[in-house]
């Protein structure tokens, strides 16, 4: 029998829609998005050679949790 191991633990299961309203971790999420971006550009073996546009970047910052 499958039982769930969350029962008795302290846990928050994972909500992909969750959007966080505490504005030093809204920082610290778009600054990691904005690094990685840059990481990417400097990467010679990566295929981005040029930054996102702003709706793509937009899109980027939101699958890293740093959404509006």
């Amino acid at each position: 029998m499958k039982t769930d191991r969350y029962v008795d633990e302290n846990a928050r299961r994972f909500d992909p829609q969750w959007e966080t309203t505490l504005p030093s971790l809204r920082e610290y999420l778009t600054k990691l998005a904005t690094d990685l971006q840059e990481a990417e550009i400097a990467d010679p073996e990566a295929k981005r050679t040029r930054r996102r546009r702003e709706a793509a970047f937009h899109k980027f910052r939101e699958a890293h949790g740093a959404g509006l």
